[in-house]
């Protein structure tokens, strides 16, 4: 048996000749490789043949309508929990007003091999501070005790610019509040526009401004300025100033999440936990390479994190296990400026000279401030915005790929034309680089919308024509899935629940449109329980979707405008052919 061959050789080789062990294991592989590969190309070849008309990722059905009983689909409960963050560097201390501030030091690798294979060098990598007890317990109880009071009235619940989906949070400084006392209301948020609201909130931010204040000027403010001397120090003007302070909320049945995302619009963030990790959530704020390779930073009550601009990251509260519905975490969040007034903003300058040495991410970081530098015509700016997206693609950006392939789409504005070939090639790109949810999301996207535009939709005879390519969008969704796209999981309930590259499963697709977290997936996840007669279930889904601005006149138009993968040109509903039963989703 060819397999046994390299036992055989290794044995004669070792006993007759008495080579040093190194030389025979050397021998071994090569005389054993010559021998057995006829044998092994045979067998891939099969392999691929066998791939090539079921797809792993597909409904498990063979070609004669077989059911293979080794597969089964995908479902949320193959997701993988969340994994701690551990890739600490080193500990050091640092010294801020007479005390000793601890700093650990945290390192995200960026292993981006670009088009023509050259690796990114190791000084590209991302890194962020945690700091333990950065604020004390006494500061944090006194806030809490404030936010809970009934005299703090609601929150914000404006569309986020990240996703599209209530804030759930309440300034306590911006630039416009600081200047005229909370008086002018032209930036400000919607809850904000409501004098009603505004008055009964002057007395509430007062207060937390009296327990937050002392905070920033003796300790938070002079740690960044340590933390990041290359930023902070350009001169009396261009301090590093905390232009911007919040309270963010995370609840059970509120909003759970915060999708993956830059904070292109602070130079630098620092956000400190009012609540404590494995006791009050699980999850919480996780740090990113890729969408696909989330790691979450345990903080407890007054640990704080600071990070640059070009930090990818995000939040994903889970339940707890042993009483969900105390599930609950609180944020206070800063966002630093390079500018003492807070009144310019230097934003086209933060990845200027990064984006010029090659980095991808820079590029991609830098294409979003191109259009803020004084003087540039808007026709200058959007060749330019291309150009850098391009490059970035290159050199092995998997988000940029994304969206030149929405950009080939004509889904996203920009100079390039129609050509739904070449948005395939860079979705591909996307996926070989870094197995970007995004880019196989987009990939299935394409393939539907060629469904179409090729006439196989209008000129098919039966389902069965286009069930080889329902089945890889069906692996394309399941692989976005897994990196916790939630676009893709409420495509996988319609594949489910409509037959598409699998058997109907009305049970799974619910389970799907859940574990999406949107709020249209969970109004899904209520009309699965009405169809079911659970109609309390039912209820009780229906207001956590609306919690999450479902039925809401402005979440359609938000939640086209952020998109995904920080950019918009996507949308939940994807171009689905009619199925067996000549049905199509709705829209939603």
């Amino acid at each position: 048996s060819c397999r046994f061959l390299p036992l055989y050789v290794l044995i004669y080789i070792c006993t007759m000749r008495r080579l040093l062990l190194p030389v025979c294991v050397f021998i071994c592989l090569v005389f054993s490789w010559l021998t057995c590969r006829g044998k092994i190309a045979t067998a891939t070849a099969s392999a691929e043949s066998e791939s090539s008309t079921t797809s792993t990722c597909s409904s498990g059905i063979s070609d004669k309508g077989q059911e293979r009983q080794w597969y089964s689909p995908l479902s949320p409960a193959d997701l993988p929990e969340p994994t701690a963050f551990y890739n600490y560097t080193k500990n050091s201390s640092i010294p801020v007003n007479g005390a000793e501030q601890i700093v650990a030091e945290g390192i995200i690798p960026r292993r981006i091999r670009g088009i023509r294979g050259r690796m990114m060098d190791g000084n590209m990598n991302t890194t962020f501070a945690v700091l333990p007890q950065l604020v004390d317990e006494e500061t944090i109880e006194a806030m809490l005790d404030l936010l809970n009071s009934p005299d703090a009235g609601p929150f914000d619940e404006d569309p986020d610019t990240v996703d599209g989906m209530p804030t759930y949070e309440i300034f306590i400084n911006t630039p416009e509040l600081d200047k005229n006392g909370g008086s002018k209301t032209e930036t400000m948020k919607t809850g904000d526009l409501n004098p009603e609201i505004l008055e009964k909130r002057k007395p509430l931010r007062a207060k937390l401004r009296e327990l937050t204040q002392p905070v920033l000027d003796e300790k938070v403010t002079p740690l960044v300025k340590k933390l990041y001397p290359e930023v902070c120090g350009k001169g009396p003007d261009r301090e590093c100033t905390p232009c911007f302070s919040l309270i963010r909320r995370y609840r059970r049945f509120e909003r759970q999440s915060h999708a993956t995302h830059y904070d292109g619009h602070a130079l630098i963030t620092v956000v400190i936990s009012l609540k404590d990790y494995g006791k009050d959530y699980r999850g919480g704020l996780y740090v990113a390479n890729t969408e696909s390779r989330r790691q979450y930073v345990a903080l407890n009550r007054g640990d704080g994190v600071a990070h640059r601009s070009n930090l990818l990251h995000g939040v994903k509260v889970f339940d707890l296990k042993d009483n969900p519905d105390k599930t609950e975490r609180w944020s206070w969040i800063l966002w630093f400026k390079d500018s003492t007034t807070c009144e310019k903003d230097y934003g086209y300058e933060w990845f200027e000279q990064c984006a010029k040495s090659g980095d991808p991410t820079c590029q991609l970081l830098y294409a979003t401030k191109v259009g803020a530098i004084p003087g540039i015509s808007q026709s200058d700016a959007a060749t330019k915005i291309l150009e850098l997206n391009m490059k970035a693609a290159e050199g092995g950006e998997s988000r940029a790929c994304v969206k030149i392939g929405r950009a080939y789409m004509k889904t996203l504005p920009s100079l390039l034309p129609l050509d739904l070939s070449k948005a395939e090639n860079y979705f591909r790109l996307g996926i070989k680089f870094s197995n970007e949810p995004d880019a196989h999301y987009g990939l299935g996207s394409v393939l539907l919308h060629r469904l179409y535009s090729d006439g196989s939709v209008e000129n098919s005879k039966s389902f069965g024509d286009f069930n080889s390519v329902l089945k890889e969008v069906l692996h394309h969704l399941e692989a976005a899935a897994f990196g916790g796209h939630p676009f893709a999981m409420f495509n996988l309930g319609m594949a489910h629940l409509y037959g598409y590259g699998t058997s109907v499963n009305v049970e799974l697709a619910g389970e799907w449109f859940e574990r999406s977290g949107l709020p249209e997936g969970l109004a899904a996840r209520a009309m699965h329980f009405r169809s079911v007669n659970k109609v309390e279930d039912a209820k009780i889904w229906d207001k956590r979707a609306g919690a999450l601005g479902f039925g809401k006149p402005w979440r359609q138009a938000a939640r086209m405008q952020t998109g995904s993968g920080g950019a918009g040109g996507v949308d939940i509903n994807l171009r689905w052919p009619p199925n067996r039963q000549m049905k199509i989703p709705p829209q939603w």
